[in-house]
């Protein structure tokens, strides 16, 4: 056993303690401080105080070691904290330098790693503590041991190049701490106590994240084989239901959060340095994934293999099953030292128009070290239903420029050719399905944050007797924390808004600063609705009610989209309410469900977790009942499949009248856009609701004409008529706005896989409304000669053009406008100093 220390060593003691103290200070800083661009906090340079420290107080130790009278027993407390000091050093290495041995750790591994260093410091105490918390320090132990071979077993490679090169290159000597830590913690079994309640809990210690490490091994295997398994299936079954074959092997797949482990582990774990250069790691390198270091997933990887799939599988399975659609989105330039460092947002609500307009305007800054680094901002953004971009701005050499309505293709023809090639500034927008917009913006550099602007006009939903207003989100460069102001505006005469905590009343409105919050939400009271109109071009843009009608309708048959979102009970008690009709299941093919087998086509239907309807199969003037799960392909998924096809002919002959309910909470994606399409009348609601419709047989009739199109998520619909007299009732233009942006909808939704033949008939719709769509998009370019080069004209004049809203007095200066503020108050004082110098000598 080791003895206390004596008096002569304790200050070695001490000093190690502190300097731990101050390593770890330093590596917290070097953990959560963003490198500055001015290099005015230099993250590489804390590496190097750290890496002094430990090596200078390991020399303390042997100086302090060989002055002694006679060769004495190693100091166990002075290099438990030497230990320590380096593990420290390495770490800051790793994340304060371009020398990244690993990639973040997951969370738990984060309290793991912490605990082997705690406990590594406490062991040469033991004996000072009761035998109840020695029992728990051994335990901790043995555990630090599993977590340390496994480190070292992961860093082989780098330890067998760090040994021989240490000489030359003392910093490679870091790969080697894990081994020290094992070598430590190994030796503990020799040293402790020999007690049965000593040996034991170290050993369970030992024996517990094996077990736990087990635990999850197992089923991983069982999903690795049931996911290669689906692949052999979908390459069979594909052919036959026209579908690519990544989406019928989705079908296949298990929901859960282990399954999407297995999936995502290729691209998100680290790889381990013995297979460094498997394909889907490859992959998440391109894609500029933020990996991060989990020892389950690595594990399962070296015991039994990487996941056998293509990457033309895996990114749309990412895609569609576990909303990674930003992170496979395509990128020119790497974006990972890019973060969102400011957001002003501003909003104008109009609740007796059902409408609103909110706009974005974000500071994006570079923190990487180099000041001519060049990074590629790419953002994502969630929309409500309905809603559409109606402004786009980026500023260029401090000068404010606004974007450009032209075709899909010509506009990312122009970013690409412009950012791929010849390296300058551009912006581009597209319309995404499923609710999304996409941002990219070049170049970000350190040298200057850069700015751009994007507003959204959407739809008020109305909900349970109240309109609702949610924040526009979205994914992309890191934003937490980033300060935000935020301006909310309402109509004269509207009801006072129900606010999240923190914003305050103003003159003009409601004001909030403070923290980047992503889902804040507004609502009012339901008012009526405003009888106003917009005037444009010689037409009306006005709301109006939905006329509450219907009609007799009864179904020549009912279709079933059953999976294994069914339940058992839920099928029990709608099926007695399907007697009468032809039924028949989705299977995928249809497949006609009796008395006699409604319980063997559930279970049949239980190894698939959502179909596509096939709508070209069904009967004229059925019902398709619904209960669609939260992730499905979107119909832009299947271009260029037999499925897609068959589509496209149903929605060009618009044929009978197909009905759908969706029983769930929402209807799939690829639903939606058939419905955003005009292509299918789906109505939602619960089994009760359902049922009063079959008894009652009579159907909301569609409020949509010709010249009227229904607003998503109101109960009221937008309408333009012919007029020559101007409107005197100050109507917002995001009636028409919206008006034509839904109408554009309804005309690309029958041709909407061949909408890139037909991008220039429709362009005029949305350049004249300013309104981005599947065929229209948003670009800034640097200068005129890139627009003339890439045949991109300017927006009309008698068009509605970008949405304008005048900046909020004393908004938030930019960094470089502080610096001139800075400097105008010095001279200022500077001047007032000397005049009051000068007043004083005139008075003498």
């Amino acid at each position: 056993m080791p003895k206390l220390p004596t008096l002569n060593t304790r200050w070695l003691h001490h000093l190690g303690l502190g300097l731990i103290v101050l390593s770890g200070s330093l590596f917290l800083i070097t953990c959560l401080a963003p490198e500055s661009p001015s290099g005015f906090l230099d993250l590489s340079g804390l590496f190097w105080i750290n890496y002094a420290l430990s090596v200078g107080y390991f020399v303390a130790i042997l100086a302090h070691h060989w002055a002694q009278p006679r060769p004495r027993k190693g100091d166990e407390i002075a290099f438990a904290r030497a230990l320590v000091l380096f593990s420290l050093s390495a770490h800051t290495l790793n994340y304060g330098t371009e020398i990244k041995v690993f990639e973040p750790y997951v969370d738990w591994m984060i309290g793991y790693v912490l605990l082997m260093h705690v406990t590594l410091l406490l062991l040469p105490h033991r004996q000072a503590f009761p035998a109840w918390l020695r029992t728990g320090l051994y335990f901790l132990a043995g555990a630090g041991l599993v977590l340390a071979v496994y480190l070292t077993l992961f860093l082989g490679p780098l330890i067998m190049l760090a040994l021989p090169l240490s000489l030359a290159f003392g910093v490679s000597m870091h790969a080697t701490v894990p081994l020290w830590f094992a070598i430590e913690y190994g030796r503990l079994p020799w040293r402790m106590e020999k007690t049965n309640r000593a040996r034991g809990a170290f050993w369970s210690g030992v024996l517990a994240p094996i077990l736990i490490l087990a635990g999850f091994l197992l089923p991983w295997h069982g999903l690795q084989r049931g996911t290669e398994a689906a692949q052999v299936r979908a390459t069979a079954e594909a052919p036959v239901q026209g579908l690519p074959d990544w989406v019928v092997m989705s079908q296949y797949l298990p929901e859960g959060p282990l399954t999407e482990a297995v999936l995502m582990s290729d691209l998100f774990a680290q790889p381990s340095y013995w297979n460094w250069d498997d394909g889907l790691s490859r992959l998440g390198r391109r894609l500029a994934i933020r990996q991060r270091h989990d020892p389950l997933a690595t594990a399962a990887k070296a015991l039994y293999g990487p996941l056998e799939l293509e990457e033309d599988l895996m990114v749309p399975l990412l895609d569609f099953r576990y909303a990674a659609r930003h992170l496979t989105h395509r990128r020119l330039w790497r974006d990972t030292d890019v973060t969102v460092s400011a957001i002003d947002t501003r909003v104008q609500a109009y609740p007796a128009y059902r409408l609103a307009y909110l706009e974005h305007e974000l500071q994006l800054t570079n923190t990487h070290p180099q000041p001519d680094n060049q990074q590629e901002a790419v953002l994502t953004f969630h929309l409500p239903e309905g809603a559409t971009v109606t402004t786009l701005s980026l500023w260029v050499e401090g000068e404010e420029r606004p974007a450009r309505l032209t075709t899909r293709s010509k506009a990312d023809s122009a970013y690409s050719t412009i950012v791929g090639r010849e390296r300058r500034d551009p912006a581009l927008l597209h319309w995404q399905e499923g609710d999304r917009v996409t941002l990219t913006v070049f170049p970000c550099t350190p040298a200057e944050a850069r700015r751009v602007k994007v507003g959204f006009s959407f739809p008020l939903r109305e909900a349970d007797d109240r309109l609702h207003l949610q924040n526009i989100w979205f994914e992309g460069p890191p934003s937490a924390g980033a300060p935000m102001t935020a301006q909310l505006t309402v109509e004269d005469g509207s009801p006072a808004p129900d606010l999240p905590l923190g914003w305050k009343a103003q003159a003009e409105g409601w004001r909030y600063q403070g923290e980047w919050h992503p889902t804040w939400r507004v609502s009012w009271p339901r008012v009526p609705l405003a009888e106003g109109a917009f005037s444009w071009r010689g037409d009306h843009y006005r709301l109006e009610a939905v006329p509450e009608t219907s009609e007799a309708f009864h179904p020549a048959a009912i279709y079933v989209d059953l999976h294994a979102g069914w339940d058992a009970l839920r099928w029990e008690q709608l099926w007695p309410h399907l007697q009468g009709y032809e039924v028949y299941a989705l299977l995928p093919e249809p497949v006609r469900i009796t008395a006699a087998n409604y319980s063997a086509r559930l279970a049949e239907a239980q190894d698939r977790t959502f179909t596509l309807l096939p709508f070209h199969q069904l009967q004229p003037g059925s019902l398709v009942i619904c209960q669609s799960p939260e992730a499905t392909p979107l119909l832009s998924d299947l271009d260029g499949s037999v499925y897609a096809h068959q589509l496209q002919d149903w929605l060009a002959r618009q044929e009978g009248d197909l009905r759908v309910w969706e029983l769930g909470t929402q209807p799939a994606p690829y639903l939606r856009s058939l419905r955003a399409f005009r292509a299918l009348e789906i109505r939602q609601g619960r089994l009760p609701a359902l049922v009063a419709q079959l008894e009652t047989g009579q159907w909301p009739v569609a409020s949509e004409t010709a010249e009227a199109v229904h607003l998503p998520g109101t109960q009221a619909r937008l309408r333009r008529e012919a007029s020559s007299a101007p409107s005197t009732q100050g109507a917002p233009d995001h009636l028409a706005r919206l008006y034509h942006y839904q109408d554009l909808l309804r005309t690309i939704g029958p041709r909407y896989f061949e909408r890139g033949a037909h991008e220039e008939a429709w362009l005029d719709q949305a350049r004249d409304a300013y309104v981005i769509s599947p065929v229209a998009s948003l670009v800034v370019l640097e200068c005129e000669a890139d627009y003339e080069r890439f045949d991109i004209e300017a927006t009309p004049e008698d068009s509605l053009g970008p949405v304008t809203v005048p900046s909020e007095a004393g908004a938030a200066p930019e960094p470089h406008e502080w610096a001139l503020l800075g400097l105008v108050l010095l001279f200022g004082l500077a001047y007032l100093r000397r005049q009051k110098r000068g007043f004083q000598l005139n008075r003498a």
